[in-house]
């Protein structure tokens, strides 16, 4: 429960309805959910709906990775594993940049080893 829950008020004035419809309709573009979760900006009341339609699908979508490349000369299976040999390149990147690194001069630097 949140203090608002319970009673206690905070400091500032209360949103407005319009306000309290303008900050869940930014709190859910933030949330990049604005496909999913619409929001009736325009009417009296607070209002909004689920596009199930968009939610089946982002469902579906859920933990797929999808690889687009401008070489249309690969065939899928090299591509997918050009990709995950990245990681290996940004593996080795991460463990260069956690050996302490010394300045010995005017733009020279050496590794502490």
């Amino acid at each position: 429960m949140t203090a608002t829950d319970t009673g206690q008020s905070k400091r500032g004035r209360k949103l407005s309805d319009g306000g309290a419809r303008a900050r869940f309709y930014h709190e859910v573009c933030l949330a990049h959910l604005a496909r999913i979760i619409k929001v009736d900006l325009k009417s009296e009341l607070f209002s909004y709906h689920l596009d199930e339609r968009a939610l089946t699908h982002a469902r579906l979508m859920d933990g797929k990775l999808l690889l687009v490349t401008n070489a249309p000369d690969f065939a899928p299976a090299e591509v997918i594993k050009r990709y995950k040999s990245l990681a290996d390149i940004e593996r080795g990147f991460r463990v260069l940049m956690r050996i302490p690194l010394i300045v010995t001069g005017h733009g020279v630097a050496r590794f502490k080893l």
